[in-house]
């Protein structure tokens, strides 16, 4: 009775599933809280998806949500230029999947119906209602503070209708989701083992221990047999890539100081000439690095808490029509000024100045490079290091997941150790990533294997 009951249910079950997972991509794929994607706001296009435009707006959409996403797992700590180019290729890849999956849902004409609306609201709360204070007793979900919730006279319409957007966008995925799965038989050990995960419960009392404090490691024999015959064992758990030991130098590709300076001094006097009546956006299309606003003469329409926090702070404070003091981001040195507001929404115009070398600086970088790469054919990296006023450093990096630390990525710096075999004590030619250029000195390789006895 029980099984015939859970397969007359197995469309529910399954839905249910399947907005458990589409949930989590919607809350990973930058959704705002009313349900809509940034699909739906308008601005420059900064790409195309199989013919349909990218704007600016929804990708910043995505970006930020990820960023204070990022933010909020550190603590609050800053977020690393590295870090920050992760979460901007993430912010991409997930606009561009959220496309994707829209389109095929069109494609396939998945719509939904208000009886789904209904039945999924009153079956799967949000994941933000599930840990919310006001729907828990004794620190769980309560499944009827929550029904009874949904039918309050006094629940807010505007929450409601931000309710039905919310299901009205994740049921077609749920859908999509359930066609793509649905040649899977489910037996009944599957349904039987679906509804105890869903429901089963179980009281315990448990006691925690370190065995490292209870037992001392004298009051324990193991011998050599024992531990080679767990060596034997485990040899597939103990299997490690090729490895290379090196010491290192480098030198940063970073703005210095005097760079700074330059590209502030640079935007105070881009600032003045505006304030003088230079136009502001035939100023931004010359000379504005953000390529997605600067033909529109720097425009931009953005809501609150759409953009990088110092960018959204001055939107959204400072006087209609002026233009303030520049405003710094992990951008670089924004010109801001306000055109309009309302509400939660602004149309403002920017200029963009990256913080970067000048042309002065990059010459002298590269310059020192070409010298550094120069003295690597003949010199070792101790004199390499004298001559150029740097500590050698140590460090050990693996052919599958080539990272130094202070360094970042060095994929050819692998290239060189694993693929040129040179000779221990080698020096390499001057190298590169995203952020320094860098020399290695070969002083060990272990090649891939067992990790020995």
């Amino acid at each position: 009775m029980v099984m015939r009951q859970m397969r007359e249910n197995t469309k529910w079950i399954m839905l249910i599933t399947a907005l458990a997972f589409v949930a989590l991509m919607v809350f990973e794929w930058g959704m705002d809280a009313t349900g809509r994607s940034g699909a739906q706001m308008t601005g420059g296009e900064i790409g195309r998806v199989e013919g349909e435009p990218v704007t600016y707006e929804e990708y910043m959409a995505a970006y930020r949500n990820l960023y204070n996403q990022q933010q909020a797992a550190m603590g609050g700590q800053s977020i690393s230029t590295a870090m920050n180019r992760q979460i901007e290729e993430r912010a991409w890849q997930q606009v561009v999947s959220d496309k994707l999956i829209r389109r095929e849902l069109k494609r396939r004409g998945i719509t939904v119906t208000n009886d789904e609306i209904r039945q999924a609201a009153r079956s799967v709360p949000p994941a933000e209602f599930m840990s919310n204070p006001m729907f828990l007793t004794d620190g769980q979900f309560d499944m009827n503070k929550y029904t009874q919730f949904l039918a309050s006279p006094a629940v807010d319409n505007q929450l409601l209708l931000q309710l039905e957007a919310y299901y009205r966008d994740i049921i077609p995925r749920s859908k999509l989701y359930f066609q793509v799965v649905a040649g899977t038989h489910l037996t009944d050990g599957d349904l039987w083992q679906m509804f105890r995960d869903a429901n089963e419960t179980a009281s315990v009392r448990f006691l925690a221990f370190d065995p490292n404090l209870l037992v001392p490691d004298e009051a324990v024999t193991v011998t050599d047999q024992e531990i080679r015959r767990w060596y034997n064992e485990h040899q597939k758990d103990l299997q490690r890539s090729a490895q290379a030991s090196v010491r290192f130098i480098a030198i940063s590709k970073a703005p210095t100081a005097a760079d700074s300076a330059a590209v502030r001094a640079r935007v105070d006097s881009l600032r003045t000439a505006i304030l003088n009546g230079a136009d502001f956006g035939e100023a931004a299309r010359a000379m504005s690095a953000d390529s997605a606003s600067a033909v529109n003469g720097g425009e931009l329409t953005i809501r609150r808490g759409q953009t990088v926090p110092e960018f959204d702070e001055a939107a959204f404070s400072r006087p209609v029509g002026q233009v303030g003091e520049p405003v710094r981001t992990m951008y670089g040195w924004h010109l801001l000024r306000v055109d309009s507001r309302d509400g939660d929404s602004a149309v403002v115009r920017h200029i963009l100045i990256p913080i970067e070398r000048t042309l002065e600086s990059e010459d002298a970088l590269l310059a020192r490079a070409d010298s550094m790469d120069a003295l690597a054919e003949s010199r070792s990296l101790d004199e390499i290091a004298q001559t150029f006023g740097l500590t050698p450093s140590e460090a050990t990096f693996s052919e599958d997941f080539p990272v130094i630390a202070l360094i970042g990525p060095v994929d050819e710096g692998a290239d060189w150790a694993f693929k040129e075999q040179p000779a221990t004590g080698d020096v390499s030619p001057v190298l590169e990533n995203d952020d320094v250029f860098y020399l290695l000195e070969l002083t060990g390789r272990t090649p891939a294997g067992t990790i020995p006895l």
